[in-house]
């Protein structure tokens, strides 16, 4: 082979090997890019997937609360009454609960209480004030029994028992008022029941209270 062959054959595998390495280099570089696609929808994707997750753990927040707000008045029944009581029995709601004589956290433990500045009930005069809790963590029935007072209608009658007597009085009134509201402990020259517990349910912001007038007193 002469020497001006040689020189040809030369450039010839230079040129064939620079389109080689063009090559190379174009598909990797394609394959970079084709990478860096495909972690770009990756992330993509993993937020799609974070954002339904999010999306499931409010979805389960929710049904956590409908779950909690389908709980029974009590999650067990009161035992003993001694010898002070109230009971409602309406289409809507059935409620049979101790009171005590006193609200202090102590108190509330064992019933629903009477504020000790209001009146007893009786067939003259005075307003009988009574707190109970709607609904808080345990097993003490007493951390729900006015659970679902909120049921009670205009209209509905609700009895003390006290002293061998059923006083019965009739609601005429419902309404929310702020936590401090200290009105509805006021004394009356009529004989009136006034019942209340917190709202909205799982807070204590206000207070829902019911305002029911005497009927009348039975011999038991």
């Amino acid at each position: 082979m002469t020497t001006a062959a040689k020189k040809r054959m030369l450039k010839g595998l230079a040129f064939v090997g620079a389109l080689a390495l063009t090559g190379i280099i174009t598909f990797f570089a394609a394959h970079r890019e084709q990478v860096s696609i495909s972690i770009g929808d990756d992330s993509e994707s993993q937020q799609s997937e974070n954002k339904v997750a999010n999306e499931v753990t409010i979805e389960d927040q929710v049904q956590k609360q409908s779950d909690e707000e389908s709980l029974p008045i009590q999650k067990k029944e009161f035992t003993q009454f001694g010898d002070f009581w109230i009971e409602v029995h309406t289409e809507k709601l059935d409620l049979k609960a101790p009171i005590v004589n006193g609200i202090s956290k102590d108190d509330l433990k064992r019933g629903v209480g009477r504020h000790l500045g209001s009146a007893l009930p009786n067939p003259d005069k005075g307003n009988v004030v009574i707190s109970g809790h709607r609904w808080i963590p345990g097993r003490n029935p007493a951390y729900s029994a006015f659970r679902h007072v909120d049921k009670l209608e205009i209209g509905d009658k609700v009895s003390l028992f006290q002293g061998g007597k059923e006083y019965v009085y009739k609601v005429r009134e419902s309404k929310t008022v702020s936590a401090d509201a200290v009105e509805i402990l006021e004394q009356t020259e009529t004989p009136q029941l006034t019942l209340y517990t917190c709202t909205p349910l799982f807070t204590a912001l206000k207070r829902l209270v019911y305002i029911a007038d005497f009927v009348e007193v039975k011999n038991t």
